[in-house]
């Protein structure tokens, strides 16, 4: 636990968002377009690949140092295994890893089984023991001591990494350990795109990591709007977006955090307690101004619906107007939190559908707040 910090006289999220700044981001980003042994080539791997990292570095908190990369001649079976290996054997709890692969993939028969596989650089066309096996890259997920693993597969049958379903633990906080897959298809044929350009599903990923509105978001919240967003840009491909099953996954999730917006310790607003131990800990208690226009409303409530979606339907309500017509809207969301946190407690959901159903919640109340006009509010 940290020095300057009191888990028990501090709110628990913000607590947890100062746990997560001492944690480390770790990016592995393998693109591949160009293969040894005839094997059709791709136009936008590699391009994919390189975009995915730069969005990274540059807009949320990761750093070069923490970066491993291998493109085309680099992107060995060989050097695969040996960068997964340094990675299980490296990261510890206090690191974080997200890594992406743009490249070919395939599905083949195995005896009674189907059995995935990446494409490296080196594979031989039709010969499964120079491919990487599903397998392996599970082995990422489940071996890792790293706190959250995000995984992002851009390639044809990508979804036959995922396996069966078990119901997991119900509180969806970061302090959890997390394991979650992000896939371009499920087990199909994705597309590449059009040469100088970008795959569909990187294009719409993409999009979202340079415009979302918030300073941090969960992996659901991005996941959510990947699918939704490929929704209306092809019917081709459908993306997978959801926890690792059987894999270490304990109900957490990665934040993203954008550069520079973790409060410092003594800017921490602190839950009612010892005020005298507070004062020996060097922390201040704080409190947050009450919006007074509509612009500092709306970012007020963008703010609460990536932090505390209770608390940001709550509030949302005690601002809107009894004569806004965004009224109804606001009731059936509400109506759609209740039903979910339900079905949760009564283990009537698995833990993946409740984050989707949520992530949907914060997706339109999203919508709603940037819809606001100054007669849909009370101050």
């Amino acid at each position: 636990m940290p020095e300057e910090l009191n888990k028990s006289t501090v709110n628990r999220k913000e607590y947890e968002a100062q746990v997560a700044k001492q944690r480390t981001n770790h990016l592995l980003v393998i693109g591949i377009d160009n293969y040894k042994n005839g094997i059709s080539k791709l136009n936008n791997a590699v391009r994919d690949a390189k975009t995915f990292k730069d969005i990274l570095l540059k807009n949320y908190q990761f750093e070069q140092k923490n970066v491993t990369t291998l493109f085309n001649a680099d992107a060995t079976l060989g050097n695969i295994r040996k960068t997964f290996s340094t990675v299980l054997n490296n990261l510890t709890e206090l690191d974080n890893l997200i890594f992406y692969y743009s490249g070919h993939g395939e599905e083949r028969p195995s005896g009674k089984a189907v059995r995935g596989f990446w494409i490296p650089y080196d594979a031989v066309l039709n010969e499964d023991h120079t491919y990487l096996p599903n397998e392996e890259i599970n082995l990422l997920f489940k071996n890792s001591r790293a706190h959250h693993v995000f995984g992002i597969v851009d390639s044809c049958y990508s979804g036959s990494l995922f396996t069966r379903n078990i119901d997991t633990a119900n509180e969806r906080i970061s302090s959890f350990p997390s394991r979650w897959l992000l896939t371009a298809g499920r087990n199909e044929v994705v597309s590449d795109g059009f040469k100088g350009g970008n795959s569909p599903f990187a294009n719409t990923l993409f999009t979202y990591l340079n415009t979302y509105p918030n300073d941090s978001f969960w992996v659901s919240d991005l996941c959510s709007r990947v699918l939704k967003g490929m929704d209306y840009t092809t019917e081709q491909q459908t993306p997978r977006g959801e926890p690792l099953q059987d894999s270490a996954h304990l109900g957490g999730q990665f934040v993203f955090y954008k550069k520079g917006v973790i409060a410092k310790p003594e800017e921490i607003t602190l839950v009612p307690g010892n005020t005298e131990e507070h004062k020996t800990k060097g922390l201040k208690e704080t409190t947050v101004s009450k919006p007074t226009t509509l612009k500092e409303l709306k970012k007020f409530l963008k703010k609460l619906v990536g932090t505390d979606l209770e608390k940001a339907l709550t509030q949302f309500e005690n601002y809107l107007s009894t004569d806004s017509a965004k009224e109804n809207d606001l009731i059936m969301q509400q109506g759609s939190y209740n039903r979910n946190k339900g079905q949760q407690l009564k283990g009537l959901i698995t833990q993946a559908n409740a984050d989707m159903t949520e992530a949907r919640i914060k997706y339109a109340l999203l919508s709603y707040i940037d819809d606001l006009e100054e007669e849909d509010i009370q101050f």
